[in-house]
């Protein structure tokens, strides 16, 4: 029987040869910093925002200039590519993540 979490890793790897970080870290990140904002007298029902990297492009040509996500964001969501935001309620840790949305022009020059 075919299961779509089968498909889904549960770590975050770079590459073949590199180590596996378990999704569990970026939780127990956001865990983290949502304990401490409570700790220091957080509203109640706070929410954190937070955008990751953009990327850019060179001057006014169509060239992308070498992307590097924000380390906050790698750190609290486990995410390498541009343009996303996330959001995390305080108060129970849920965590929500916002992915860009791409022109279906996109397809035809980076492939579906």
């Amino acid at each position: 029987m075919f299961s779509l979490r089968d498909e889904i890793p549960t770590y975050y790897q770079m590459g073949p040869s590199t180590l596996k970080i378990p999704n569990s870290v970026f939780k127990h990140n956001r865990k983290r910093i949502c304990d401490r904002l409570s700790g220091i007298g957080a509203a109640a029902g706070g929410v954190i925002l937070l955008q990751g990297g953009a990327q850019l492009q060179q001057y006014d040509t169509d060239r992308d200039l070498e992307f590097q996500q924000e380390s906050y964001f790698m750190w609290m969501f486990g995410v390498m590519e541009a343009d996303f935001f996330g959001a995390v309620a305080v108060d129970t840790g849920t965590s929500y993540l916002f992915m860009p949305r791409l022109p279906a022009s996109y397809a035809v020059w980076m492939g579906a």
